[in-house]
């Protein structure tokens, strides 16, 4: 069997999500979750047989091999918070809409919120009672994970900036990697074939093209990152009351820690070896953003960092880093994608079980 090997950022992409479903089907049993699926990947199953040619056979296995331990994790966890539950379903909840399509089909009463990140919801039900509750894990394939990847259009609401400037950015440089690539109309999943056959088989000068269609989706996030930047900075300027309030609001929910979420969730991740843990927080995100006296940002590239001024010493913090970039440079340069990393103030996490 053909393996694709492709970037390294799509490579973890691809481990990460395989490590999200066969953690599913370990604690089913084999079994496959419940998904509300209508994207590309389709039925868990399927999934798991696409990704699985995406990684080599080495990263496969480590991946099962994790994701066996997870299953185990979480059922600890279920056995030490919620004494006598046992797992009754899984639900993949991926998709930007699957939780509040969760509440909806389980008629819990709840809404979905900006803060919810749960990957899969897991069902516990107890023998006796027959109560049920449900459990969210947000998982993470990686030692320092990217906690959230807002949309274009939540990042613009977050930035108070009309999302018709955003959306022109993208389509200015769509429009270069479209005229560069001489694509007219094609789908993008036909662009990232087309991308993906030039990687592996393309003449020198399709490579080239290719290489200039890079160097495209590259530059719409330079010019992303220098948008949000001047949106966030222009926020309540004359309010240092009001512009604390939102920017709190704001890295609470980027870092995915912070903030009230409609499911309960867990965060589930793996050490550089692949270990997997679930992550406690020692003291929450919201806790350590009230320790700011003000927020500020600056952009580096295709990054927009954020700042906080401690209260107490006055120290500039690194509170995170918002980067903007192809979802792969190697194989979908047209595509955007949005991934906040948390800087090290706002971790202060320990693993729990050991």
């Amino acid at each position: 069997m053909v393996h694709l090997h492709e970037s390294k950022g799509e490579q973890i992409d691809a481990s990460g999500k395989l490590f999200e479903l066969h953690t599913m089907r370990h604690l089913l049993g084999g079994a496959h979750a419940e998904h509300y699926r209508d994207d590309e990947l389709g039925h868990p199953e399927a999934a798991a047989e696409t990704l699985r040619r995406r990684v080599t056979p080495e990263d496969h296995d480590t991946v099962v091999g994790s994701s066996a331990i997870a299953a185990d994790r979480i059922r600890a966890h279920i056995q030490a918070n919620h004494p006598g539950f046992a797992v009754h379903k899984v639900t993949w909840t991926s998709n930007k809409k699957d939780i509040q399509r969760f509440h909806d089909e389980h008629k819990t009463g709840g809404t979905q919120s900006e803060q919810d990140n749960a990957d899969y919801v897991v069902s516990i039900r107890h023998p006796k009672t027959g109560e049920v509750r449900h459990i969210g894990v947000s998982s993470k394939y990686t030692a320092d994970p990217t906690a959230r990847s807002p949309g274009l259009a939540a990042l613009s609401s977050m930035a108070k900036v009309d999302h018709t400037h955003t959306k022109k950015i993208v389509d200015d440089h769509d429009k270069k990697i479209n005229n560069i690539m001489g694509f007219k109309g094609e789908s993008a999943a036909a662009k990232v074939d087309a991308f993906r056959r030039i990687n592996a088989s393309g003449s020198k000068k399709e490579k080239e093209m290719k290489r200039l269609a890079d160097d495209a989706g590259r530059a719409r996030g330079v010019t992303l990152a220098q948008h949000f930047h001047n949106a966030f900075s222009s926020i309540h300027p004359k309010n240092l009351n009001a512009r604390n309030e939102h920017m709190r609001g704001v890295l609470s929910v980027l870092s995915g820690s912070g903030g009230e979420r409609s499911v309960p969730t867990i965060t589930l991740g793996t050490d550089k070896k692949k270990v997997p843990s679930i992550n406690d927080d020692t003291t929450s995100v919201d806790e350590k953003l009230g320790q700011m006296k003000s927020f500020h940002t600056k952009a580096t590239g295709n990054n927009v960092h954020f700042y906080g001024i401690h209260k107490d010493t006055g120290e500039e913090v690194h509170l995170g880093k918002l980067e903007l970039r192809s979802k792969s440079v190697n194989s979908s340069p047209h595509v955007p994608l949005q991934g906040f990393r948390v800087g090290s103030f706002l971790k202060g996490k320990k693993k729990v079980p050991t």
